[in-house]
């Protein structure tokens, strides 16, 4: 009887961590996530100790406090301005305020404040005693020098004789 032995040779399997031994790679395995644990930490301390991070607001408490006298002075002023008309012009725009018995009101001191709504700083700011006045009688606001076509918010902040304040925005596009 004729034995017949057969071996197939396997390709090796080995992977580069089974040639490590058993008795270090476990270990160094626990101290590299420990390790990388760390310095997540410690990236994370880091960024939320930088500049980037949140800040303090200064005197937000006291701010918090004022805000709702802050707000009904800023309504009543805004219900006040329901009063005041903006016409265009070719050369500007004519501003006219007048109280509940259509009379015109007498501006004390306040501004005209030319601005576009996508931009962050205002165009261009006119005391109210500088403006020369209209053919309606009104107050006379130069188109800015440098306009561009597009959108445009012309906000009127003013007080009266009596001391009441006003404010009223207007969105023009030419």
């Amino acid at each position: 009887m004729v034995e017949t032995m057969t071996t197939s040779v396997q390709p090796s399997q080995d992977k580069w961590f089974d040639k490590i031994p058993a008795h270090i790679r476990y270990p160094g395995m626990i101290l590299f996530f420990l390790l990388g644990s760390v310095l997540a930490q410690m990236i994370l301390l880091n960024s939320a100790l930088s500049d980037g991070g949140a800040q303090v607001e200064p005197d937000y408490y006291q701010r918090s406090v004022e805000w709702d006298s802050e707000k009904d002075a800023l309504l009543r002023a805004q219900s006040l301005g329901e009063g005041l008309t903006l016409m265009d012009t070719p050369d500007g725009f004519e501003f006219k305020a007048m109280n509940a018995q259509n009379q015109p009101i007498t501006l004390a001191e306040g501004e005209v404040v030319l601005s576009r709504p996508h931009l962050s700083e205002d165009v261009a700011t006119y005391a109210l005693k500088d403006l020369p006045r209209g053919e309606h009688q009104g107050l006379k606001i130069p188109r800015h020098a440098s306009e561009t076509p597009g959108l445009w918010d012309i906000t009127f902040s003013f007080k009266d004789a009596q001391g009441n304040s006003y404010l009223k925005t207007f969105r023009r596009e030419w």
